[in-house]
């Protein structure tokens, strides 16, 4: 169940043949603990873990930085995978490839990829402190 102080990042699609990656679903808690779901047609991997501490602290300011909710106008082409954002009741998004031209964004986007990657990669290192591999499933 998702709690107002989350922070969720989901990014990707599950069921474009064209992405590799399908969609990722991270959410950080207060608490610097995290848990990411990664979803390819069909299939699902989930993992848990904790962060460094002050990530979930570093990524509201990171928010707060970025203008959240609100999200320069911008191009979203055509299949154009979709960035969200969900904290404190709010949203935001943005298309996948104009993340790197929003400022403020890109920076909190190159954090919650860094931690998508860290993970997919299966290796603890900063800004994972732990993580353990789940079977699929919702909390």
């Amino acid at each position: 169940m998702m709690d107002e102080r989350d922070v969720v990042y989901i990014s990707g699609n599950e069921h474009d043949p064209g992405d590799s990656r399908g969609e990722d679903w991270l959410t950080v808690r207060p608490g610097d603990t995290f848990r990411l779901e990664n979803r390819q047609r069909g299939s699902l991997r989930a993992w848990r873990g904790t962060l460094t501490p002050g990530t979930h602290g570093a990524l509201v300011t990171g928010l707060d930085a970025a203008g959240f909710p609100t999200v320069p106008p911008h191009k979203v082409p055509g299949g154009s995978a979709i960035r969200e954002l969900h904290h404190g009741g709010r949203s935001a998004l943005a298309a996948w490839h104009a993340g790197r031209d929003l400022p403020g964004y890109r920076e909190l986007f190159a954090r919650l990829d860094a931690i998508i990657d860290a993970v997919a990669d299966g290796e603890p290192r900063d800004p994972i402190r732990d993580l353990t591999a789940e079977d699929g499933g919702a909390d």
